[in-house]
Formats: C-alpha cells, structure tokens, sequence
C-alpha cells in the first residue's frame, strides 16, 4: 500500500521583500463558510476555481497560516515549480527546508501546497492520498514520485513496436502497488490490423482492467476515456516513448498544448517531446498529467504480485500438490496443469516469476537486507 506522506509544517520565515504582483484573492474564502451556511457568489466562485484543480471541497483543509493559500503543483523544474489554483498559473519556489527531505517526500506535481503569495514560496504540503512512484535507477534503493494525489493511471502502449504485454504486466504491477485503478489504452489500433488480437492477449492475461484500442489522434473516439476520467479525479499518462500519450493529451484537451513528435521508423521510437511531466486541467473538470517516457520500470516492493496483478496464478497454486510449489516441474503442480491444457501461457508464468522476483528483491534493499538468488515463489503460500 502507498504511504501517505504528510510533509512537516514549517514556519515561512519573516522576510522583507518587494511588492510582487500575484494573482488576486478574494478576501473571504471558502474556508470561512461552515457547510450549511449560503455560499455568497465569490466563494462559490472560489469552491468552483478549486475544483479545477482536483480539489472538490476546500473546506476539508484549513490553511496553517490564515494568510496562505492552496495551489496545485502542476510543473516541476530544476529552477522551480509551477502551481495553479484554478484560476491562474504561477511559479513559486519551495521553502529551503523541504528540499532536505528524502527524495519521495518532496514537492511532486500532482501536490496540494499552501502558498505565500508576498514570497512566492510554499513550505507547506497536504497529506498525499496517493502516490505514483517507481524505484529510482540505480544501485542504491531510492523511491522517485512520479506524481501526487492520482485517481487513474492510463497506460498508454503503441499498436507497434512497442507493443508487448508483459510490459503492460510490469506497468500494472507498479500501478497496482501503488493502489490506483488502471486502464490499457492501445494506441496508433489505425497502424495494425491485428488489434483484435492484442486486445484477446491482453484480456487473457490482465483481467478485469479495460482496454481500449484507440486512433488517440481522434478527439471523437478518446471521448470513450472520459468515463476513466470523471469530474475532480486526476489522471496519469504512462507508456513509453512515442507510445501517443502527447497525442493522446492533445486530443483529450482539443488544444495542442504538448509538443507532438514524429515516431523514428527505424526502431518505432519517439523522439521525447514530453520533457517534463505536466498537469493538464481538462474541460469537463478532470485533471491529467502527462509524462516523459519511461525508459526504466523498477518495482518499490509494495507490490503484491500474486494477488494484484497475476491472481489467476495465485487461484490455481491454492491448488497445487505442495504448499511450497514453485511451479518448475513438482508433481501435483495446478499451475503447470494449467499451461498444459491451454488456459495458461508459459509466457504469462515466466512474467509472474520475473516480477516477483523483482519485487522481492527491492523489498530487501527497502529493508537493507539481501535475499538469497532464489525464487520468491517458493514458500509462497501459507
């Protein structure tokens, strides 16, 4: 399960600078308004100025400081962050302090701050309700946010060369570690015409999470995915590289507001138009952020494999001979039964291995402990 994060109050400290020019705030806000009193028009104004930014009720939060207010981080740079709060766009730095925090609890797009507008900083954060994140690269076992506060996670993956479904399985593994809802949004179905096919791949193997074979160009046939992206959720764009989910953004905002590249015909890869991930607000009143192509999925060791994402596996080795069955080649084994009528493919146990090997492994370094180089499959079951 994700760990929400509440990042420390900080006091903003007392400094004496110039006038800036801010956005204007009502003096009266919505936070002032208990819930059955009549909302005068510029806190209604206000609730709705919010709810852009994937805050339904403002009255849940009560600045810590009467003088601040909320914004949404909604870029993230080397030199700052931009923030929205609804209304207006607006860079601001974070407080010194927040950037001594580990990696994982600093400042991600998708966060909810309270800002000083007088010192265009923030040094305050609201209790995450969900984090996106993966393993950072590298030996040293780090966690990197990949964005903050996320209903949905849309995988995007090319009807091309990028097809491959075991790594829509690892993307799903994360996803589901995470504890957000995912769907499979099949891009470019106009460039194969076996999409039937892949889409029958997929659903023998993940389930019950939606799939959609989409020509993401289309701002008619993306309107499908509006129902994955109700009114006050936040939505995740996922996917490799030239995967469409520029494209598919584009289409989902009618404005093209990302770049869009070309696709190298030599290895079907895109060029990385995406260089920053960005939180897009969306007409009907969804949020989505889109994001560069990742390159590298490393689990967090949250991940409960078995049962998240292969627990069609996990139902058939309830069924084995042996409680520590691994699957390999023990008499009595239901899962390898299982491959041998057909209802299972080698390839999908291969995966399930993989993973759980992986996920393993970085709950050992998570801990600071090593594991031997066996199998986490064995001993499974209890």
């Amino acid at each position: 399960m994700a760990q929400l994060i509440s990042t420390p109050i900080i006091s903003t400290p007392s400094i004496s600078t110039p006038s800036i020019s801010t956005p204007s705030i009502s003096t009266r806000s919505a936070f002032d308004v208990s819930p059955d009193e009549s909302v005068p028009p510029d806190v209604a104004d206000e609730r709705a100025q919010f709810a852009k930014i994937g805050m339904p009720d403002v009255r849940l939060h009560q600045p810590p400081l009467p003088h601040l207010r909320l914004a949404r981080v909604i870029e993230q740079h080397r030199s700052g962050f931009m923030l929205s709060d609804g209304a207006h766009n607006f860079s601001a730095q974070a407080h010194p302090k927040l950037k001594s925090l580990k990696a994982a609890q600093r400042p991600a797009v998708g966060d909810f701050v309270w800002v000083d507008h007088s010192l265009q900083m923030f040094a305050h954060t609201l209790a995450r309700t969900s984090e996106l994140k993966r393993a950072a690269a590298g030996e040293r076992f780090a966690e990197q946010v990949l964005a903050a506060n996320v209903d949905k996670v849309l995988i995007v993956c090319g009807l091309d060369r990028d097809f491959s479904a075991r790594r829509i399985e690892r993307y799903l593994a994360l996803v589901h570690g995470c504890n957000i809802a995912a769907a499979i949004v099949l891009s470019k179905a106009d460039t194969l015409a076996e999409s039937d096919a892949a889409r029958a791949e997929l659903a023998s193997r993940i389930g019950s999470t939606p799939v959609y074979a989409l020509d993401v160009r289309d701002p008619v046939a993306v309107r499908v995915l509006m129902a994955e992206l109700p009114a006050g959720s936040t939505g995740v764009l996922l996917g490799s590289s030239g995967a469409g989910k520029s494209t598919l953004s584009n289409a989902l905002i009618q404005a093209h507001a990302m770049q869009v590249g070309s696709v190298r015909a030599s290895d079907g890869r895109g060029r990385h138009t995406t260089v920053h991930r960005a939180l897009l607000k969306l007409d009907w009143g969804a949020c989505l952020v889109d994001s560069p192509g990742l390159r590298e999925i490393k689990l967090t060791g949250d991940e409960d494999v078995g049962v998240q994402t292969f627990g069609d596996i996990s139902e058939l080795a309830l069924h084995c001979k042996f409680n520590d069955c691994v699957h390999d080649a023990e008499p009595g084994c239901a899962v390898l039964a299982a491959i041998d009528a057909g209802a299972l493919s080698k390839d999908r146990l291969a995966s399930y291995n993989k993973l759980s090997f992986e996920a393993a492994i970085a709950r050992a370094k998570a801990g600071g402990s090593k594991i031997a180089g066996k199998s986490p499959t064995r001993n499974m079951r209890r």
